[in-house]
Protein backbone atom coordinates (compact mmCIF):
# COMPACT_ATOMS: atom_id res chain seq x y z
CA UNK A 1 0.00 0.00 0.00
CA UNK A 2 1.42 3.27 -0.72
CA UNK A 3 1.82 6.13 1.46
CA UNK A 4 -0.41 8.32 -0.72
CA UNK A 5 -2.98 5.68 0.00
CA UNK A 6 -2.62 5.18 3.50
CA UNK A 7 -2.78 9.35 3.73
CA UNK A 8 -5.84 9.44 2.00
CA UNK A 9 -7.50 6.47 4.40
CA UNK A 10 -6.24 9.03 7.32
CA UNK A 11 -8.13 11.40 5.97
CA UNK A 12 -11.18 9.63 5.13
CA UNK A 13 -11.42 8.24 8.66
CA UNK A 14 -11.03 11.68 9.91
CA UNK A 15 -13.56 13.27 8.20
CA UNK A 16 -15.97 10.72 9.39
CA UNK A 17 -14.83 10.97 13.27
CA UNK A 18 -15.54 14.83 12.64
CA UNK A 19 -18.63 14.44 11.21
CA UNK A 20 -19.66 12.21 14.37
CA UNK A 21 -18.46 14.42 16.49
CA UNK A 22 -15.96 12.16 17.69
CA UNK A 23 -13.27 14.63 18.39
CA UNK A 24 -10.66 12.73 19.95
CA UNK A 25 -10.15 10.47 17.32
CA UNK A 26 -10.95 13.20 14.46
CA UNK A 27 -8.01 15.20 16.42
CA UNK A 28 -5.39 12.35 16.40
CA UNK A 29 -6.11 11.48 13.00
CA UNK A 30 -6.07 14.92 11.42
CA UNK A 31 -2.69 15.49 13.45
CA UNK A 32 -1.39 12.70 12.14
CA UNK A 33 -2.62 13.48 8.67
CA UNK A 34 -0.87 16.81 9.07
CA UNK A 35 2.21 15.48 10.39
CA UNK A 36 3.49 13.67 7.70
CA UNK A 37 2.43 16.61 5.24
CA UNK A 38 -1.11 15.07 3.90
CA UNK A 39 -3.30 17.83 5.04
CA UNK A 40 -3.37 20.15 2.45
CA UNK A 41 -6.80 22.00 2.00
CA UNK A 42 -7.77 24.37 4.45
CA UNK A 43 -11.19 22.56 5.25
CA UNK A 44 -9.36 19.74 6.78
CA UNK A 45 -7.29 22.74 9.17
CA UNK A 46 -10.48 24.14 9.71
CA UNK A 47 -11.76 20.86 11.09
CA UNK A 48 -8.64 19.98 13.05
CA UNK A 49 -8.97 23.38 14.46
CA UNK A 50 -12.50 22.47 15.85
CA UNK A 51 -11.24 18.80 17.10
CA UNK A 52 -8.30 20.49 18.72
CA UNK A 53 -10.64 23.44 20.36
CA UNK A 54 -13.17 20.34 21.89
CA UNK A 55 -10.52 18.33 22.86
CA UNK A 56 -9.26 21.27 24.98
CA UNK A 57 -6.14 22.12 22.76
CA UNK A 58 -6.22 25.80 22.61
CA UNK A 59 -2.47 26.26 20.93
CA UNK A 60 -3.13 23.52 18.47
CA UNK A 61 -6.42 24.84 17.81
CA UNK A 62 -4.92 28.53 17.14
CA UNK A 63 -1.80 26.32 15.03
CA UNK A 64 -4.70 24.79 12.72
CA UNK A 65 -6.78 27.98 11.93
CA UNK A 66 -3.50 29.57 11.26
CA UNK A 67 -2.75 27.20 8.81
CA UNK A 68 -6.37 27.00 7.59
CA UNK A 69 -5.78 30.94 7.04
CA UNK A 70 -2.69 30.25 4.90
CA UNK A 71 -3.78 27.11 2.57
CA UNK A 72 -6.71 29.33 1.74
CA UNK A 73 -4.71 32.31 1.31
CA UNK A 74 -2.14 30.57 -0.92
CA UNK A 75 -4.88 29.20 -2.87
CA UNK A 76 -6.30 32.62 -3.00
CA UNK A 77 -9.75 31.61 -1.62
CA UNK A 78 -11.90 34.67 -0.41
CA UNK A 79 -12.61 32.51 2.71
CA UNK A 80 -9.14 33.33 3.96
CA UNK A 81 -10.51 36.64 5.33
CA UNK A 82 -13.31 34.90 7.12
CA UNK A 83 -10.82 32.49 8.76
CA UNK A 84 -9.01 35.48 9.97
CA UNK A 85 -11.94 37.15 11.25
CA UNK A 86 -12.87 34.29 12.97
CA UNK A 87 -9.61 33.78 14.55
CA UNK A 88 -8.90 37.17 15.39
CA UNK A 89 -11.38 36.72 18.87
CA UNK A 90 -9.37 33.65 20.02
CA UNK A 91 -6.09 36.27 21.70
CA UNK A 92 -7.34 39.91 20.34
CA UNK A 93 -4.46 41.38 22.04
CA UNK A 94 -1.04 39.02 22.24
CA UNK A 95 -0.77 40.80 26.19
CA UNK A 96 -4.51 39.30 27.19
CA UNK A 97 -2.98 35.64 26.47
CA UNK A 98 -0.96 35.85 29.86
CA UNK A 99 -4.34 37.75 31.47
CA UNK A 100 -6.95 34.73 30.46
CA UNK A 101 -4.34 31.73 31.50
CA UNK A 102 -3.09 33.70 34.82
CA UNK A 103 -5.64 33.69 37.10
CA UNK A 104 -5.56 36.88 39.47
CA UNK A 105 -4.45 37.02 42.48
CA UNK A 106 -6.64 37.99 45.36
CA UNK A 107 -6.23 40.70 47.83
Amino acid sequence: MSKRRVAGDTLQQARAAYDRNAWQEAYDLFAAAAATGGLTAGEDFERLAEAAFWTGRVEAHVAAWERAHAAASDAGLPAADRRSQRLAPVFPVPDQRSRLTRPRRRL
